[in-house]
Parts: C-alpha cells; structure tokens; sequence
C-alpha cells in the first residue's frame, strides 16, 4: 500500500460546507394564502443546494388547498401538501435528489385549488452555500 501526501494536491484547499437549517411558519389567518399566487419565501444565494426539505401541520385548514413548495419556476422540493391535514400531520419530504441553485434564486410558495384563511403549517429544508466563498480549510 501506498500513501500519499495530500501536501501534493494543488488546488482549491477544502471548503467547509456547513448545513443549516431553515423554517418558515405560516399562519394563514393572518396572512392569507391566496389560489394559484406565488410567494417567495426564502432568498437563496448563487451555489445553493437544498439537501431536505419537509413540513408540519400546525392548524388543520378548513379549505382543501394543496400547497406545493419550489425553486421559482422550476424543480419542486414538496408538492401536493394537503393543507386540510389534522395537525401534527409530518413528512419530511420525498426529493428525489438535492435541488442545486447555480444561480440565486428564490423558494417559493404556491397555493393551489383553494384560498387558505384558516390553518398554520411549518415549513423547513436544510441547505449549505457550496461557492468557494464558503469557509475554508487547508488539508492537513
């Protein structure tokens, strides 16, 4: 067996990529989710990727809105969400695989089939920032 200094890579040292974990709680009764609108909720940066995503029913809603959560007119990260769950409804979500962001970008919210007033859900995703402008550690 062979070993191999890594004092003889060149290149970009290793980057620290540290997850972090983010949510949005949304209460309808105060902040109306209206049919087929689209809300940004979270702004991401230039070489995002969200790792995970999921949701939780805080307040059962009283209309039968599905919600669906995204990158701005592209990949879904969760759909379908049926708002009129009970609460404590959880899932974390099925992505078939990370949802990289090359460029920013922004996750956003669609209501679709009905207007929500009545109903609480808590929405989260784990992300890291993977630019080079990430942290940075020399190998040893």
């Amino acid at each position: 067996m062979t070993t191999v200094s890594t004092k003889l890579i060149t290149g970009t040292p290793a980057v620290l990529c540290v997850p972090h974990f983010n949510q949005v709680v949304w209460d309808f009764a105060t902040y109306n989710g209206t049919a087929t609108n689209i809300y940004q909720i979270f702004q991401c940066p230039e070489d995002y990727v969200v790792l995970s995503a999921g949701y939780e029913i805080l307040t059962a809603g009283t209309a039968t809105g599905t919600l669906d959560l995204g990158k701005a007119g592209g990949t879904e990260l969760l759909s379908g969400i049926a708002l009129d769950a009970a609460a404590g409804t959880k899932n974390q979500g099925a992505m078939a695989a990370p949802v990289f962001f090359s460029d920013s970008d922004t996750i956003d919210v669609q209501i679709n089939t009905a207007t929500m007033i009545v109903g609480k859900i808590r929405l989260w995703w784990i992300g890291c920032d993977v630019s080079e402008s990430s942290t940075v550690h020399s190998l040893p």
